[in-house]
Formats: structure tokens, sequence, C-alpha cells
């Protein structure tokens, strides 16, 4: 994929984590940053969205990231959005179900907003 993604969309249930990024990403003339609390709001805000790259938590209350991977690649206006996952444990076993899934890298947190948008370059210029 050339360049960096212009609408990205992060799901994760830490309003200060989401609240961080947005002030961090916002500065990013080229860049629609968006923000979601849960896998549930993102399934139902998919079509508004509609993002270039999902930034997607692993660890959530309610349905966790894989489940609202799989939610997601079931959505019409989502089959082949790509994702990058975001966790604190990556399981290297889920590896292949990942990439089946879409997931086009992994990105370990804590991670500072600094380092994210780092990190995304580097994955969205490799996928």
């Amino acid at each position: 994929m050339d360049g960096f993604p212009g609408r990205i969309a992060l799901v994760d249930d830490d309003e200060d984590f989401r609240r961080m990024m947005r002030v961090a990403f916002d500065e990013q003339q080229e860049l629609v940053f968006m923000t979601c609390g849960s896998g549930e709001e993102l399934i139902l805000r998919i079509r508004e969205l509609q993002p270039d790259l999902v930034l997607l938590d692993m660890r959530m209350p309610r349905i966790d990231g894989v489940e609202t991977l799989r939610r997601l690649r079931d959505h019409e206006d989502a089959t082949d959005v790509p994702v990058i996952l975001l966790t604190g444990a990556h399981k290297l076993s889920m590896q292949g179900e990942y990439e089946r899934l879409g997931v086009i890298g992994v990105v370990h947190k804590p991670v500072d907003p600094v380092s994210l948008y780092e990190k995304i370059g580097e994955i969205w210029a490799a996928a």
C-alpha cells in the first residue's frame, strides 16, 4: 500500500487512551482520525466511518478484538478493511487466524502516539 491511510478508526475501550491518541493524531492535517469505544460501536458505525485502516484493541469487554474482527469481516462494508491489532499479549498461535482475517500488523501496548504513528507507517508501507 502506498502512502499513509487517510481515514483511521481506533477501537479501544480505554477512554483516556482514545483521547490521548485523538489529540496527537488530530494534528496530522492529512488524516481523518475517528474513535470507537467498543467493537459493537465500530460495527454499528462502519458504513459512516469508512476507514482505510482499523486499529483494534484485543482486550475489550463484551466482545474482544478477535470477535470484533470476525464480525467486521462479515459486514458487507468492511470485508477487506486492513486491521492493525493493539495488544499487550500477542498469541503466536493465532497468527494464521489473524492474517486470514486481514490483520496486517500487530502493535504492542503500551504505546505512545508518536511510536504508534511511526508503526502504522511502517506496517502500511510493508502491506
